[in-house]
């Protein structure tokens, strides 16, 4: 993994690569991955007159459901299947799955909060309770999260997992919360994975940290509401929730009956019901 630098850029152009593969259909990536000299390219490109190309077929799917609503709304592949075939890869939805992987000195702290966590609880839930600052329509209302938090005995640590763009929960948590629990807030990337992976279970909007959650092998509960849950890989730790409307998914940031349903009607006794049959 490279840093965004001149001296990276400088090793990409000078070095000579395998295979390339640029999942960015926007035109200043494309145009880096043109100058990367490597035997074989996927995905985007550009071609001599500033326009963005693909490289093969299977980028087609790609571009499509990033540009077009329609797409997105009818397609069932998930975006693991979807980059799989633009890379030219086999594709399993049992084992193909990314995998992230720490550092001796991240190791090191995880365990030592781990264990004084498991030092006072059986079980750890996390509660990510955000999502991207421009997808305000993909939260469960907080005062659901809360009052799920509040179901469990005090032998479950409830922890919130809060970034940037969810901040200003922080006091809402604090003056609302019945039994205990904890913040762990971040605004580092590392930093919160390290805090998803505290977790023995994971509840999240559908955002950065159910793919994170997931990836880290955690038993996962999603809460989706106008994008497709098909778009995210099947996997047993993985639980899709949602309160079905004919209008979803719609992949819309307005709501045409007004007010989500299919996120804000998801029952909290219906997510509790799930939690306590992996507990």
């Amino acid at each position: 993994m490279l840093e965004a630098t001149l001296e990276s850029f400088y090793l990409l152009e000078t070095e000579k690569f395998d295979v390339t593969i640029n999942l960015d259909r926007f035109p200043l990536l494309s145009s880096l991955s043109k100058r990367i000299t490597s035997k074989k390219h996927y995905g985007f490109s550009i071609s001599p007159l500033g326009k963005v190309v693909y490289h093969n077929k299977e980028s087609i799917t790609l571009f499509n459901i990033n540009r077009y609503k329609h797409f997105r709304s009818v397609n069932q592949i998930s975006w693991s299947e979807i980059y799989h075939n633009i890379s030219q890869l086999e594709y399993d939805k049992r084992t193909s799955t990314t995998e992230l992987y720490f550092s001796v000195n991240e190791k090191k702290v995880m365990q030592d909060v781990a264990h004084s966590f498991r030092l006072k609880y059986k079980k750890i839930i996390g509660m990510c309770v955000g999502s991207h600052k421009n997808d305000p329509q993909k939260r469960w209302p907080l005062k659901k999260f809360i009052k799920l938090s509040d179901i469990f005995s005090d032998d479950v640590a409830i922890v919130f997992i809060i970034g940037p763009d969810e901040k200003p929960y922080i006091q809402d948590i604090k003056k609302k919360m019945k039994k205990n629990y904890y913040i762990k807030y971040s605004d580092d990337i590392r930093k919160t994975i390290m805090n998803i992976n505290l977790c023995d279970i994971v509840v999240s909007n559908d955002s950065l940290p159910l793919h994170i959650s997931y990836s880290l092998n955690k038993w996962t509960v999603g809460l989706f509401g106008p994008d497709s849950p098909s778009q995210v890989a099947e996997k047993e730790i993985l639980f899709k929730v949602r309160s079905y409307t004919k209008c979803v998914p719609c992949h819309s940031r307005t709501c045409k009956i007004g007010g989500f349903p299919c996120i804000n009607n998801i029952s909290v006794n219906e997510v509790a019901d799930i939690i306590n049959t992996i507990i």
